[in-house]
């Protein structure tokens, strides 16, 4: 496996005022990830959600009235590769459709087809520092050449991702340690929330 070069390795980090328990439970729990991923004033809802090694996280996001992405849904997926609790997480991000398919950004034609995100938590005197190191998967030069030169972009989304998380923490009782249902090895557990929608609690 090639290394990426540094400058197409995406970091930056971020101090949330919460539990480092609370703060892993908010990316690995599909009722949390709606509630704040995804650009501001969309909407999102959970198709699929397995956060176990292998396991996906397909949803959609709905744009809000009069935005210029229009009124068709887009939507993403995770793959989760490690998870780490409550230390790690590591997953492939990309589009998708409605299918699971991959498919291209819908305004950077050139963004690369998935990008890894390696996530790290560390706690400290209540307050928890997420960091995240993002990279180009088995990307063209074009792509990675693209993601590198989108790397304003990038941050502008991720520290607005951040600040929506952290806005959502604050509403939240962060006083309820991981317990084993948190396991990435725990069984799963399927609710049809909707017609298409397979949650996985685990």
């Amino acid at each position: 496996m090639s290394i990426p070069a540094s400058s197409e390795v995406f970091s930056l980090s971020h101090k949330i005022p919460a539990a480092r328990d609370l703060v892993f439970r908010a990316f690995t729990r599909a009722a949390h990830l709606r509630k704040w991923w995804g650009p501001s004033g969309f909407t999102v809802a959970v198709c699929r959600f397995d956060r176990r090694p292998g396991g996906v996280f397909h949803y959609s996001m709905q744009a809000p009235v009069g935005h210029r992405m229009g009124d068709r849904p887009l939507w993403g997926k995770f793959v989760y590769q490690e998870v780490a609790l409550p230390e790690r997480l590591v997953l492939l991000s990309s589009f998708s459709d409605e299918d699971e398919s991959l498919t291209r950004h819908p305004t950077r034609p050139t963004w690369p087809m998935q990008v890894r995100s390696d996530f790290t938590f560390t706690e400290q005197n209540g307050h928890t520092t997420v960091t995240l190191c993002a990279t180009p998967h088995e990307a063209t030069e074009l792509e990675r050449n693209t993601f590198t030169a989108s790397r304003a972009l990038v941050q502008k989304d991720v520290k607005e991702s951040f600040a929506q998380l952290e806005r959502y923490l604050a509403k939240l009782d962060g006083n309820r340690p991981l317990s084993h249902s948190d396991s990435p090895v725990a069984p799963a557990f399927t609710s049809s929330l909707a017609p298409r929608e397979q949650i996985h609690f685990v």
